[in-house]
């Protein structure tokens, strides 16, 4: 004898394929949940229905309101952004872990905060005032998703 285990049989070794079963390699593509087509015409379509929102609402003293959403909507964005520019400079995410979400948690909740206050300042119907918050809600989510990721790309973290 030289040492060797005695072979088993080649069922054990190499079951053999059932009848009817497909075996295909896993394809570990990414693909686009949404087009960015798309993506761009929702958001075109969000900003056309705010306009005429604005225009026709029943809201009082719509020039301020205009402003203070601009407030709400660029303030936490420009705050957020530059943080994470400057967490990529520094590789340093304190207090926050690499990777965190806590940033963007943070600047969704001030971004809500201010917009609410700006509502709660104007005049008019509740109905005008939550269908002018959901639409500057939607506006804002899209303009974080792709200002995030060009920040991320800026920094060279691209996906």
């Amino acid at each position: 004898m030289s040492g060797w285990a005695p072979r088993a049989p080649e069922d054990i070794v190499r079951p053999r394929r059932q009848a009817g079963l497909v075996a295909r390699p896993l394809n570990f593509t990414v693909r686009r949940l949404v087009s960015l087509a798309l993506l761009s015409s929702l958001t075109l379509g969000l900003v056309a229905a705010l306009v005429l929102t604005l225009m026709y609402g029943t809201l009082a003293s719509k020039g301020k309101l205009v402003v203070h959403l601009a407030v709400a909507f660029a303030v936490p964005l420009l705050a957020l952004w530059l943080f994470v520019i400057n967490a990529y400079r520094l590789s340093n995410w304190a207090p926050f872990g690499l990777g965190s979400s806590v940033p963007h948690v943070l600047a969704a909740l001030a971004f809500l905060a201010l917009l609410i206050w700006a509502l709660l300042r104007v005049s008019g119907s509740l109905a005008t005032k939550v269908l002018v918050g959901a639409l500057v809600c939607g506006i804002w989510a899209v303009v974080w998703l792709f200002g995030s990721l060009m920040v991320a790309c800026a920094m060279g973290d691209c996906l």
